[in-house]
């Protein structure tokens, strides 16, 4: 598997806008050195940011093809220590737990690998869901 982009698997709209970077990159990366005005202008032009443009710069030198000029897309979002994504009750819970752990001075013993930590703030998590879903009538015992 690689890392590049499939040229094939984008929209139209973002194969376009790689082609148009590539007509002004190009001509740039064939001189020795790219001065400021034409940084400055070509930033303009494409409407980026002068790191995003040394970014692609340096991807395509590195790989002078269109696609290497797409922009990249997002992975999957990440999930919460539930195994969804967070909430925001569920990440001020963590940051309160770890806070507390750090300013009591407390050591879980965990045999070092964190699971203790892990585990205390998962549990902390289900009591606020179980919590939040007796308050809106969903769930419980049957």
């Amino acid at each position: 598997m690689t890392d590049r982009a499939d040229k094939l698997a984008v929209s139209d709209t973002a194969w376009q806008k790689a082609v148009v970077r590539e007509a002004a990159i190009r001509p740039l990366i064939a001189k020795t050195r790219i001065s400021r005005g034409d940084v400055a202008s070509t930033c303009r032009h494409l409407g980026l940011k002068r790191t995003r443009f040394y970014e692609l710069v340096a991807k395509f030198r590195k790989r002078p093809v269109t696609s290497s000029l797409l922009d990249e897309t997002p992975g999957p979002e990440k999930a919460g220590l539930s195994g969804e994504k967070s909430s925001i009750e569920e990440s001020h819970l963590v940051g309160v737990g770890l806070w507390s752990a750090w300013i009591d001075g407390r050591r879980l013993v965990d045999g070092g690998d964190g699971f203790a930590l892990e585990q205390a703030l998962d549990d902390q998590i289900g009591e606020a869901q179980d919590r939040q879903g007796e308050a809106s009538g969903v769930g419980g015992d049957a």
